[in-house]
Formats: C-alpha cells, structure tokens, sequence
C-alpha cells in the first residue's frame, strides 16, 4: 500500500481501538502519577521538599500529557474518517448527536483538556509554594 492511498475500513477501525487504547492507558497513568504528585505534596513538611515533588511530578505528568496528546492527534484524524464513511456505527452516531445543543468529545477531554489542566495546576502549585502562598505544614 503505498502512502498516499486510504486503507481499508476494517484497518482503520483497528487502528483506532488500538490508539484509544494506548491514548487512555497513558491518561490513566499520567493521574495516577498526578495523584501522587499531590499526596507527596501535600505530606511534605519543608518547602524544598515541596519543590523538588512538584519540579519532578510536573516534569513526569507533562511528559505523559505529551504522549497522551501525541496518541490523540493520531486518533483523532482517523474518526473523522470513519465518519465520513456512512456504513459505519461512528457515523451514526455523529449524525445523531449533532443536534444536541451540547456536545463534546471524551477523546479531546482525555487527549488535550484533563492532561493541560493538570500540568498548570502543578505549575500554578509550585508557584504558589514559591510565592509563600502555601507553605507545607
């Protein structure tokens, strides 16, 4: 198959359970470890130790929110596809939800939304140890 030509719609339809897949497994990770990064935080009893925790769960959760938003720009070319193509559930469903007034996909919630937003709070946290906001107790 050369690049330039569209696989078939069974391979596409793999290809997209395996990368949702791999997408969520690397969401699911990356908020354990930013549960973690919190917990630490909050049982730490120095303000270095509060840096150190926040300087390298933020390095560690921003490295899974890359990979997790690398996993969704991959997947997310592939349902749209899929929903061009009227033979599939995908697009079905598409159809059906676009009179909803409000609609909004979990792939975008997972792949972009949840891991940005966990990344500045831990950025916005060390700031706030930095700025004598919080202080471990």
């Amino acid at each position: 198959m050369s690049s330039t030509q569209m696989p078939e719609r069974g391979e596409l339809l793999r290809e997209r359970e395996f990368l949702e897949n791999l997408m969520n497994s690397r969401f699911n990770f990356m908020l354990a470890v930013y549960a973690a990064v919190i917990a630490g935080t909050l049982a730490t009893k120095e303000a270095v130790t509060a840096y150190f925790v926040l300087a390298v769960g933020w390095t560690a959760c921003s490295a899974l929110a890359f990979a997790t938003y690398r996993a969704y720009s991959v997947v997310r070319p592939i349902i749209e596809e899929l929903k061009r193509d009227k033979t599939t559930a995908l697009s079905w469903a598409s159809e059906a939800a676009r009179g909803e007034k409000f609609s909004f996909s979990a792939n975008h919630m997972i792949g972009w939304v949840v891991p940005a937003f966990c990344s500045a709070t831990l950025i916005l946290a060390f700031l706030a140890v930095a700025c004598n906001l919080w202080r471990p107790s």
